[in-house]
């Protein structure tokens, strides 16, 4: 203490010692107080950031998917600003204006975070924080930069713009009863085009024949025992067939199990019971005995068992029998949440396959149902409101009341180093 007050004693006295010195102190002082000025925002940018959840920095790379609505989360604090309204703004390039943005609230650490819907094109984002409160768009964190990817490519697909069937074909023209619907056969009649869907249906009619009769009968004697004839005669229809609406791709536009891929499509199933409706999968071009099958989505109709909604994955076991593989009790409760929507509007049903034979079943982007189908190279899509024997005294018999399935669009995808097989 002593030193400095002799210090400034001389420098006040002007000695000429120390005179030439009064620059360099003065340049000296400047400095510290510059430093000083500068380190604290410094101290305080450790705690202003705009970070990504997915990699804890301020980039990150997401590969989209287009079946699985993905999100990322930024992360970010704005160093003392407590429980101040942060807007979160966007923009694609350098160039471009950034959007409006969202607002969202810091806590009282001065943290917060928001959501952000990874876009379907490839490109980047980037993102900052604003005050919201401040006259002018002031700027509290660095940038943060979201990139996203597109490795999927697109294959095959029908919007039903028009009305022309093609490229889909009718399928199972025929009564079938070794798939116990002797009374029920495939038909251009119950599928219609409207321009902006094509529409499946089952529809009643007044002929009967002894096939279907004895196939009903036999239903009823496994259901009700010595008490069917009862149960029989209150069902005033039997014995009377059903048209279905039953459509594939055949063999001219197929998807490529053996490669990753995904199949999906956006539908709004009738309500009644006495129908199946479904969008499935099957191989082509395999023996007759191929008992492979991935039910996409099954609907029965509100009230039916599990609410109406299943998803089946069909493969023989190492005995050569076939296994019917139904989700876990888990899966079945979700599932069954899904049955009142199923008819009240359209969802997205979508089946993707990694091509070593995992096959992943979602509603809406969300996983449902995951197990194993050995893989081939040709399967076909299929969409079907098909009526079961043992359904038809539960069918509404009126081609006006049984509803319909509505189809806006299916849609393939192969990863872009792969391609959706096509003939």
């Amino acid at each position: 203490i002593s030193s400095l007050a002799q210090l400034g004693s001389r420098l006040s006295q002007g000695d000429p010692v120390f005179s030439r010195l009064r620059l360099s102190v003065l340049a000296a002082g400047l400095g510290m107080v510059a430093a000083l000025l500068i380190s604290s925002p410094a101290s305080a940018s450790t705690s202003t950031y705009l970070k990504f959840t997915t990699t804890k920095a301020a980039s990150s790379t997401v590969a989209y998917n287009p079946v699985v609505k993905q999100t990322a989360t930024l992360y970010g604090q704005v160093g003392t600003h407590k429980k101040r309204t942060i807007k979160v703004q966007g923009r694609s390039a350098a160039t471009s204006p950034w959007s409006r943005g969202t607002t969202v609230k810091t806590d009282k650490y001065g943290k917060f975070k928001f959501s952000i819907t990874v876009p379907s094109k490839a490109g980047a984002v980037t993102y900052r924080a604003l005050d919201a409160k401040a006259k002018s768009a002031l700027k509290l964190t660095p940038e943060a930069t979201l990139t996203t990817t597109t490795p999927w490519s697109t294959g095959f697909g029908d919007e039903f713009n028009d009305r022309d069937i093609a490229p889909w074909m009718q399928r199972a023209q025929n009564f079938s009863p070794n798939s116990r619907r002797a009374c029920a056969t495939g038909s251009p009649k119950a599928v219609s085009m409207t321009g902006k869907t094509v529409n499946l249906r089952a529809i009643p009619t007044a002929t009967r024949t002894t096939a279907c009769k004895a196939a009903v009968t036999a239903h009823f004697k496994a259901k009700y025992g010595k008490k069917y004839k009862t149960a029989l005669k209150k069902f005033k229809n039997a014995g009377k067939t059903v048209l279905n609406g039953h459509i594939s791709t055949g063999a001219a536009n197929t998807v490529d199990m053996t490669k990753p891929g995904i199949a999906s499509a956006r539908i709004q199933f009738a309500k009644p019971k006495g129908q199946h409706a479904s969008f499935w999968m099957r191989p082509v071009g395999g023996s007759a005995g191929d008992v492979r099958e991935i039910d996409i989505i099954e609907y029965m109709g509100k009230g039916g068992a599990n609410n109406g909604v299943w998803q089946f994955v069909y493969r023989p076991d190492s005995k050569g029998k076939t296994l019917k593989i139904k989700g876990s009790k888990s899966q079945l409760k979700a599932l069954s949440k899904h049955g009142n929507k199923s008819y009240s509007g359209y969802h997205h049903y979508s089946a993707e396959w990694d091509g070593k034979g995992k096959v992943t079943l979602r509603i809406d982007g969300k996983q449902t149902f995951k197990n194993y189908v050995p893989p081939s190279g040709k399967w076909e899509l299929i969409l079907s409101t098909l009526t079961s024997d043992y359904e038809l005294a539960s069918l509404p018999w009126s081609s006006s009341k049984t509803g319909m399935m509505k189809v806006d669009w299916v849609r393939t995808w192969a990863l872009a180093s792969t391609a959706v097989a096509t003939s």
